[in-house]
């Protein structure tokens, strides 16, 4: 029996990111079947910033050092990206952080793998805080996306 598809049943993907909105709310356009392997898994985590320099609208510089040096650093399960970011809607300065999870996935479900590196993941943050202690008023995640794209929790 020959069958003749409209499309590609394994279409051509190039890079392509979907974060848990997509995944819980749009999972139609998630690509289908997809290699597990080239699964990643990022976690972001974003603070609202005390130093704020009104009169340049830029960040301290003492805590622009602090985000240089943890950039030059390597962490065995880690990649950090930390960079900074002023709302446009509501002025407030963020610290935000994406850690991407370095091992391959493979075929391991989703939720062993969270549960497997959460306790890593929560040491990472602490000592992320505790290194930016002097500027942190609070985490602000929900806040960042609210102010950025809308989204509400």
């Amino acid at each position: 029996m020959v069958a003749i598809a409209a499309r590609d049943p394994y279409p051509r993907t190039d890079i392509m990111e979907f974060g848990s909105f997509e995944l819980n709310f749009y999972t139609s356009i998630i690509p289908s079947p997809i290699d597990p392997n080239s699964r990643r898994i990022q976690f972001t985590i974003c603070w609202f910033v005390k130093n704020l320099q009104k009169d340049s609208n830029s960040i301290d510089p003492e805590l622009q050092d602090i985000i240089e040096q943890l950039r030059k650093e390597k962490f065995d399960l880690f990649n950090l990206n930390i960079y900074t970011d002023i709302s446009l809607k509501t002025s407030y300065a963020y610290l935000i952080v994406d850690i991407d999870y370095l091992p391959p996935l493979g075929y391991e479900k989703t939720t062993s793998i969270l549960k497997k590196i959460e306790k890593d993941v929560n040491i990472l943050l602490i000592s992320l805080e505790k290194r930016f202690n002097k500027f942190l008023i609070r985490r602000a995640t929900r806040d960042f996306y609210n102010d950025e794209i809308g989204l509400r929790y």
